[in-house]
Parts: structure tokens; sequence; C-alpha cells
């Protein structure tokens, strides 16, 4: 008899033991969710640069010596006096000696009058 006491003791001791394991999985997992999702903080971004403009003017004119001349007409009389390919352009007024002198592609110069 001792042994079928022992099978009984150990069937009700088993039923009750995966009872309260099932009970206790869903309760956990009930309390995972309730958690509170923890704040995620803003990381600072930097602040953006603003890229300045150049700006060109309508109108450039130079005086000396009781006239003026434009830009525009500067560079049409070097136009006029090169003809050739040109791919680089520098202009230097001199306004005493009533020239603008000018360097075509690194290389070749000349002057022209301004008045």
């Amino acid at each position: 008899m001792d042994e079928k006491k022992d099978v009984k003791v150990a069937a009700e001791a088993k039923k009750p033991v995966a009872k309260k394991a099932a009970a206790k999985k869903p309760a956990a997992k009930k309390t995972a969710a309730k958690k509170p999702a923890a704040k995620k903080v803003a990381a600072k971004k930097p602040a953006k640069k603003v890229a300045k403009k150049t700006v060109a003017p309508k109108k450039f004119v130079i005086q000396a010596m009781g006239n003026e001349v434009s830009y525009d007409a500067v560079v049409k009389k070097v136009n006029k006096a090169y003809k050739e390919n040109i791919k680089t352009l520098e202009i230097y007024v001199k306004p005493e000696e009533n020239k603008a002198y000018y360097f075509i592609n690194g290389k070749d110069d000349g002057s022209v009058d301004l008045f």
C-alpha cells in the first residue's frame, strides 16, 4: 500500500506544481508589458551653416579725371581687341594712365584705352 500512496502523492505533487508554473508565466508577461517605455532624449543637432552668397553689382562704373566708363564697356573693348578664344580674363584698371590692362588665358596681355 505504501507504493500506491507514494504514486498518489507523487501524482498530486506534480499537478499543482505544473498549474502554478503555468499561472506564473502569464503574470510575468503582464508585468513586462505594463512597464513604461524609457524616454528617448533627443540629441542636439549642430546648427546648419548658412552659405554666404556673393552679389554681383548691377552697375560698375569707374570715374577718374572727370570721365567715367562702365565695367561692361571695358570688357567689350578687351573682347574687340582680342579676337581669339578667351577662357580666363583678368583686367587691371589704371585711371591715371587712362588704360585697362588685360591678361587673357594667363599668358597674352595688352591694354585698351578707358575713355
